[in-house]
């Protein structure tokens, strides 16, 4: 995209020409489309990578190696140290991407540090990682100590994002953010946006709409998206835009920016899911030619108003890749209702698996049956013991 290549030659500068590390700054709305550039760069230059979400909870544990314990070959058990992603992108020289770097704790500052700066860091197992261009060999520690060091990679490169909200001070530790080169990424404006859903042949999907009122629907699409507060994806526009071509009379723009989170600066809530009034139609969603009428109805199920209501607002969530939770008494068709809402989709292809708490509760009961029998029985014993 054309308003994404002045980011992709400047990460392409520094990633192969000044083989410097590099970060990408933002507010916190446009956190996928940071991930999502990252990915897209990497792709074009055919770069593996490794990818590390970085939150409150990560340890070093997650940016060296983690201990598991496996099954031997002779029935028993040994413990072995697993590379975790920093490692694995070091030892192999592939572009590291930590994501999120702002959640970094204290606790993980000194690896993260050490590694930028010096490209070492002392693993679990006894082996080191150490800078290839400083590598001595290990003339002085004997074949041991060569044995131990690891070379870093020379491809090796990270790449991390953070989230800064505007007018905010920043929340990056200096040291940490001095390792990396830093580059600001703007909201996309509404023109770049409009060429960029455009030229991705959304308006060609449109059923009964020439170009000319595919481009008016489309425009007022990206005219509402451009309402935001601090911008939206660029992905989730499009990702929008296909969605309100696949159902052009069951949806309003609004509610297709809505199901994917786009919301508008003036809203007081954040309405990041479809609702009742904003289904127009029934969504037509069985497009699969080998499922039948016969396979898509659920014997002796009634469907009600409201059941067709809460079908289309499910069927809504599953078009914009969302998980589904219904959530209700005993007894209210939860259970037939999903089944009708994945045989209308999939056919006879599906999977249910039942849980409930019957099962855990039998051997819950069991198991303290046994301890309560076992306990029964010692104080017989000491009883007898006593007397």
């Amino acid at each position: 995209l054309l308003c994404q290549v002045s980011h992709l030659k400047w990460m392409l500068q520094k990633d192969l020409v000044l083989r410097q590390d590099f970060l990408l700054l933002g507010s916190p709305h446009l956190a996928r489309e940071r991930r999502h550039l990252l990915l897209l760069y990497a792709s074009s230059i055919d770069r593996e990578v490794e990818y590390v979400a970085l939150s409150r909870d990560t340890s070093e544990a997650d940016l060296k190696q983690r201990k598991e314990v496996r099954g031997g070959t002779g029935g028993g058990s040994t413990t072995i140290y697993v590379d975790q992603a920093p490692v694995r992108a070091a030892r192999e020289g592939r572009l590291l991407i930590l994501d999120g770097l702002e959640k970094a704790e204290r606790n993980v500052l000194p690896a993260l540090n050490n590694l930028l700066e010096n490209r070492e860091l002392p693993l679990e197992d006894g082996t080191v990682l150490v800078n290839a261009a400083c590598d001595g060999g290990g003339d002085d520690d004997g074949d041991d100590g060569a044995a131990r060091r690891i070379a870093v990679h020379p491809d090796f490169r990270v790449a991390a994002t953070a989230s800064i909200s505007a007018g905010e001070r920043s929340v990056l530790d200096p040291p940490l953010r001095s390792r990396f080169q830093g580059r600001w990424l703007r909201p996309v404006s509404a023109g770049d946006m409009l060429e960029s859903v455009a030229g991705s042949g959304c308006y060609s999907r449109f059923d009964g709409e020439n170009e000319e009122d595919a481009i008016r629907i489309l425009t007022n699409l990206v005219q509402l998206a451009g309402q935001t507060k601090d911008g939206v994806p660029l992905q989730s526009v499009r990702n929008a835009a296909w969605y309100l071509s696949r159902h052009r009379h069951s949806v309003t723009p609004r509610a297709a920016l809505n199901a994917h989170g786009i919301t508008s600066a003036s809203s007081e809530e954040r309405v990041t899911m479809i609702g009742a009034r904003d289904i127009l139609a029934p969504l037509n969603v069985t497009n699969n030619s080998r499922i039948s009428n016969s396979a898509t109805t659920i014997r002796d199920f009634v469907p009600t108003k409201t059941i067709h209501k809460v079908k289309d607002l499910i069927h809504a969530a599953l078009e914009t890749q969302r998980a589904v939770t219904l959530v209700g008494p005993k007894g209210c068709y939860k259970s037939s209702l999903a089944r009708e809402v994945a045989l209308s989709r999939f056919g006879n292809d599906i999977n249910n698996n039942n849980s409930n708490r019957n099962n855990d509760t039998h051997n819950h009961n069991n198991h303290n049956n046994h301890n309560n029998h076992n306990n029964h029985n010692e104080s017989q014993q000491h009883h007898q013991q006593h007397h």
